[in-house]
């Protein structure tokens, strides 16, 4: 497809290049707002109703990725390898009927005996320690179901006198992984009642230790679950990744048919970082709280913590937010943020896509934000910051860049229209009279489509160095087939933390990072 060479509009400036010898004129955008001819032709009669907008395009992870499907079937069966050998097999997280251990400070030397009795690697209740730091755990794909199956990754003793005495450890540096290369992933399926291992909290219990890895493997709810908060609670980690798993079922998991639990949860009580690489997040959230996609507070014991999200998925979350963030750093890049429509019998789908209520360190870069008529209780945002006010001290800092925005209806409810992102509040654009002092913002090179206009400043922002384009140029993918870049050379020398967009990811779903950008396309993709 030929790439558009057109005339400079209202509120923009162009720059006529061409990308190498021979191609076709590129346009470079310098500054302001570009709307492309086909935008201008075709955003008119959709604004007024004239012309219905598109049905949103059906995701296929399937046609991106090749993503194992969760298991439904298979023999439980974890190995606990240490200095490349295995020296246990479990056939459960935590500990069953006949579970023996030696109980004199041991167990973890070898902890094979242990295992071979009943006993699993991360058991809160009564338990001593299993695994040594650096241990690795592989969870071979089956269905690890009921109340050994809610694994607890947090302090246990050496024997009975240290838990008298309230000696503990913590699993520092243990990687969980799914068996790699496997056809199926291991899935902890909740179907009833979390156990009182997890504390009745979540099917999955991250309560400390450092640099804990938890990867390949599927955390699931299905009628019937029932848990305190959400699928994966995180209190008291530092430094934890997870990485390729799905949360997903959570939406009723509290006993009611809407009020629903989190997908993930973080305390106060985390430190340094949370990485959530290639994971996605679905069918989660509920009027409890309310409760959400995704939910990270902000760290009371790190001033310096920072929760990161990439390469990842989250959709249809209902009656909460796609991913709420009060953590002092919040970093998003190359993520697929899918708002969607309201499910029968309930009142709405989603909230926010991403909601930032406390501000803080905002990083925005890659993404696809989609939104959707999610229903008339529901907001009409994609991307809100720092709408609660400040509760700390935090550097508050504002940079979204090369992102895709993308309005499937007029109204979020039959009346109040879709608009990209809000500030503060009362909702301020950067730059203008009332926007807090001292906040760096930087809303750069981002892509929208679908979005009218309100006659609302806030919502007819659109930052700087933007397109508007049609759905007509919108691909398969959400890519653009009609390319508009920056200039790197020029953003390098007038912004002094500018970061190139080459060699930053594109979004490619959740079984593979995405590839190095090369091309400085607005938007999410080159």
């Amino acid at each position: 497809m030929r790439r558009g060479s057109f005339s400079v509009p209202a509120f923009g400036m162009v720059l006529l290049l061409a990308r190498a010898a021979g191609a076709c004129a590129q346009t470079v955008l310098s500054a302001g707002v570009l709307t492309t001819p086909t935008a201008r032709a075709d955003n008119p009669p959709l604004c007024k109703g004239t012309t219905a907008f598109p049905t949103a395009q059906a995701w296929t992870p399937s046609a991106m990725t090749a993503k194992p499907p969760p298991a439904t079937s298979g023999t439980p069966r974890i190995e606990q390898m240490r200095g490349g050998k295995v020296i246990a097999v479990y056939t459960s997280f935590s500990d069953n009927t006949g579970c023996t251990y030696k109980n004199d400070g041991t167990d973890h030397v070898n902890p094979a005996a242990a295992a071979a009795s009943g006993c699993g690697p991360f058991t809160r209740e009564y338990s001593y320690r299993l695994w040594d730091p650096h241990d690795i755990f592989v969870v071979y794909p089956a269905v690890y179901q009921g109340g050994s199956n809610n694994p607890w990754f947090g302090p246990e003793s050496d024997d009975s006198a240290d838990y008298a005495a309230g000696i503990t450890h913590v699993p520092n540096f243990v990687t969980v992984t799914g068996l790699a290369g496997a056809a199926t992933r291991p899935v902890i399926l909740l179907n009833t009642g979390a156990s009182n291992n997890s504390l009745g909290q979540s099917s999955v219990y991250f309560a400390g230790g450092t640099g804990i890895v938890f990867e390949n493997i599927d955390v699931i709810a299905t009628s019937g679950a029932s848990v305190g908060q959400s699928g994966v609670y995180i209190n008291g980690a530092t430094n934890l990744t997870i990485s390729n798993v799905e949360v997903s079922g959570f939406e009723t998991a509290n006993g009611s048919s809407q009020g629903g639990a989190d997908g993930i949860f973080g305390t106060p009580n985390n430190a340094g970082y949370l990485l959530l690489d290639q994971v996605e997040i679905d069918h989660n959230g509920g009027t409890n709280g309310p409760a959400h996609n995704a939910y990270i507070n902000a760290s009371t014991v790190d001033p310096k913590f920072v929760v990161i999200m990439q390469n990842s998925w989250s959709h249809d979350a209902f009656y909460g937010h796609l991913f709420k963030s009060r953590a002092q750093h919040t970093v998003m890049t190359a993520n697929y943020f899918e708002g969607g429509l309201k499910q029968s019998g309930y009142a709405q789908a989603e909230a926010y896509l991403l909601d930032v209520p406390n501000g803080g360190t905002l990083v925005a870069r890659n993404n696809v934000f989609v939104k959707n008529m999610s229903g008339a209780d529901s907001n009409g945002m994609s991307i809100v910051f720092g709408e609660e006010g400040f509760t700390d001290k935090r550097v508050q800092s504002i940079d979204i860049e090369n992102n895709t925005f993308i309005a499937y209806a007029l109204t979020y409810n039959g009346s109040d229209p879709l608009f990209p992102m809000s500030f503060f509040t009362p909702a301020t654009p950067p730059l203008s009279a009332g926007f807090p002092a001292g906040v760096h913002s930087q809303v750069l090179k981002n892509a929208f489509v679908g979005y009218c206009q309100t006659g609302q400043a806030m919502q007819d922002y659109r930052g700087n160095i933007a397109v508007i384009e049609a759905f007509a140029e919108l691909g398969t993918g959400y890519t653009l087939t009609t390319k508009v870049d920056s200039n790197e050379a020029e953003l390098a020398a007038t912004h002094p933390n500018y970061k190139p967009v080459a060699g930053t990811s594109t979004y490619a779903h959740v079984a593979r990072p995405g590839a190095p950008r090369a091309v400085p396309t607005l938007g999410a993709f080159d």
